[in-house]
């Protein structure tokens, strides 16, 4: 790319590796910050998740032994249906 748009421009030798170096830190940033957003978005993930089993571990307490089966049928049934209705919503 930096090839054609010196000849494009008709830009010097100083200008092309000026230019070529700009193209590099700006791809090394964009690459550092995308690293830092998969990481974040992991952690909130895991935030996610936690807080979940937690409510979903307080809802439990509260069930008989057999509820607490019943709903692990159903949470596992409606995060099924939550991955497909994502997948089809993705689709559109």
């Amino acid at each position: 790319m930096v090839t054609d748009l010196a000849k494009e421009l008709s830009l010097t030798s100083e200008q092309t590796n000026d230019v070529e170096n700009l193209f590099v830190k700006h791809f090394e940033e964009i690459k550092q910050k995308m690293k830092e957003d998969q990481e974040k978005m992991k952690a909130e993930r895991v935030e996610r998740d936690t807080h979940r089993k937690d409510f979903e571990d307080s809802i439990k307490k509260l069930l008989s032994e057999d509820q607490q089966i019943k709903f692990d049928e159903f949470m596992k049934n409606h995060k099924a249906k939550q991955s497909q209705g994502g997948q089809r919503q993705q689709q559109r």
